[in-house]
């Protein structure tokens, strides 16, 4: 039975979805999950988390304790679990042997590919029992529960706050520690780093070192991933798919963000005001309590919340376009201008009206027309106090 381990055999199949398994333990585990019968008889004593095997207990406590007793011996990095770290060390190769049938990504895991599948599947194997909404993974249909529980399994041990995910908890440590990563990145001369692989990393700012070059622009990048994204910009492909609207992209991250567009789940919230976002980029950008601008302008002195509102300004006075429009040749200062323009090209009105039906290419279109059917009139003249839905017949009735 043992030997099954090196020559990878599995020859137990699970009649119901097909699944194979190198040992029939494995099997009637596995089994138990059909069966609908919820037998996790081991509880974790933090969170109240259920298992069927003793061992999966015993791992998942390493979240809590953070406890990481395998270590990579030529980075230093630290794991809890032997797999993972199995799994890293193949990152010290350029060895990617496992591709993708679909769009040619290559792997260096099995795991990484099987995780990777259903961007181009629509599989959905996971499914919440409160309220039917389905998962490509496991451990996102488990913090999707944690908002119908309302558990908050991750505590601040300064102040005792609680945080339904871990990463909500490292962004909260800032405020005792001082410092957000902008403030750790000004004003410390000397920076720490968790393992070596981080730091020559890091070196590469100071050296300036980009060994990577693109043939195509003549872009050159410090990291491989950073350069294997950016050739990304000079293919037509789009082998991410949205099953809900059939929307392509070339990155899987893009085709993430996009996904959340199609639920009403809001999962990150404001601690000022309680508004909710679905991406958490969005939240760190809604700093509207703070009043902070960090950013400023050096030929103007304007300041800004976000580092690429700055890089947007600063092509005002540049008067750089580098995004140019394949179709007509018209170029822009942003990304984010240059596929507004393009909607008019492809006809594309993605933003569409929950009350009436309607289609807009903009965002801010869409805004505008819902005032008439909340009845909302933002736009006021200062005149004669006449109020109304839309900017444009504000500034018709000024001209009156």
């Amino acid at each position: 039975m043992h030997q099954l381990v090196h020559t990878g055999e599995k020859p137990h199949i699970c009649n119901k979805c097909g699944q194979k398994f190198g040992h029939i333990t494995n099997l009637r585990r596995h089994l138990l999950v059909h069966s609908g019968v919820k037998l996790r008889p081991f509880t974790c004593d933090i969170c109240g988390q259920g298992f069927t095997v003793k061992g999966s207990l015993y791992m998942h406590q390493r979240v809590h304790t953070g406890e990481k007793p395998y270590t990579c011996d030529t980075c230093g990095k630290s794991f809890s679990l032997i797999g993972t770290l199995n799994c890293h060390k193949k990152f010290h190769s350029d060895d990617r042997p496992i591709k993708c049938s679909h769009c040619n990504k290559s792997f260096k895991c099995k795991s990484h590919l099987r995780r990777h599948l259903p961007v181009h599947t629509g599989e959905r194997r996971y499914t919440c029992q409160i309220c039917g909404k389905t998962f490509a993974h496991h451990e996102a249909m488990t913090r999707h529960i944690l908002i119908h529980t309302g558990e908050k399994p991750y505590i601040c041990e300064v102040c005792g706050k609680r945080f339904r995910q871990r990463s909500n908890l490292k962004v909260h440590m800032r405020v005792h520690t001082g410092n957000s990563k902008e403030d750790q990145f000004l004003n410390s001369k000397t920076q720490l780093y968790s393992n070596i692989y981080n730091l020559r990393i890091h070196e590469k700012l100071h050296t300036g070192e980009t060994p990577f070059k693109c043939e195509i622009c003549g872009k050159a990048f410090a990291l491989r991933k950073s350069f294997k994204t950016h050739m990304l910009c000079h293919s037509g492909d789009r082998p991410y798919k949205c099953i809900a609207c059939g929307k392509a992209f070339k990155w899987s991250g893009s085709l993430k963000m996009h996904m959340k567009t199609h639920t009403d789940e809001k999962t990150h919230k404001c601690e000022t005001c309680g508004k909710g976002f679905r991406l958490y980029g969005n939240l760190k950008r809604h700093k509207v309590h703070t009043g902070e601008k960090p950013f400023i302008c050096s030929v103007c002195g304007k300041t800004f919340r976000q580092q690429n509102c700055l890089k947007a300004h600063q092509t005002s006075h540049s008067g750089e376009k580098p995004f140019s429009c394949d179709t007509c040749g018209k170029g822009f200062s942003t990304l984010g201008n240059l596929r507004r323009h393009q909607r008019i090209h492809t006809g594309e009105k993605p933003f569409k009206c929950a009350e009436c039906g309607r289609e807009f290419n903009q965002s801010n279109s869409l805004k505008a027309h819902m005032h008439i059917h909340t009845g909302e009139k933002p736009y006021v003249c200062d005149k004669c106090g006449k109020s109304f839905a839309y900017l444009r017949n504000l500034r018709c009735h000024k001209c009156v």
